[in-house]
């Protein structure tokens, strides 16, 4: 993804003192991204924040929209060859669970995150 500008988002920092709950988290999109969510709001009459929000709460509360999301961001970001591996690997873990549950994208991406953050917080 070197060179590749991408959308972020930023919650509020483990390491600032917050008195009180905050919901106020700031995200940063690109141009066609802002572009679409301006689109958005001007459809529903409300602002960009408003219109961001109801997408996030959304997207959220429907874990179908995030496996699909993800799956396109993982088939898009990886050459066949790694799609192909990670595609075994769901499929043995669906094989093997014995809790008859299906491994979504998004919780084998979570937990591969969680498992790589173990590693990197091991070595600094």
């Amino acid at each position: 993804m070197k060179g590749k500008k991408v959308d972020r988002l930023w919650i509020n920092s483990l390491e600032k003192e917050v008195e009180g709950v905050t919901g106020r988290i700031s995200i940063r999109f690109q141009g066609y991204s802002y572009e679409k969510i301006s689109q958005l709001s001007f459809a529903l009459d409300v602002t960009t924040s408003r219109a961001t929000a109801l997408l996030l709460d959304a997207s959220i509360h429907n874990s179908n929209f995030i496996d699909r999301y993800l799956r396109t961001f993982v088939h898009t970001t990886l050459d066949p060859r790694r799609m192909k591996e990670l595609k075994k690997i769901m499929m043995f873990i669906n094989d093997n669970n014995p809790y008859e549950e299906k491994l979504t994208w998004g919780a084998l991406i979570l937990s591969l995150y969680e498992d790589l953050k173990e590693e990197t917080d091991n070595y600094t």
